[in-house]
């Protein structure tokens, strides 16, 4: 369990650091 709670909040950032760096605004909140 605790692995999968690293790797979601892992998820997470990578997705907000790759959203806030190089996806369009609102790309990742969409889909």
């Amino acid at each position: 369990m605790g692995d999968t709670a690293t790797a979601s909040a892992l998820k997470q950032v990578a997705e907000a650091t790759t959203h806030h760096g190089q996806q369009p605004h609102g790309d990742r909140h969409t889909g």
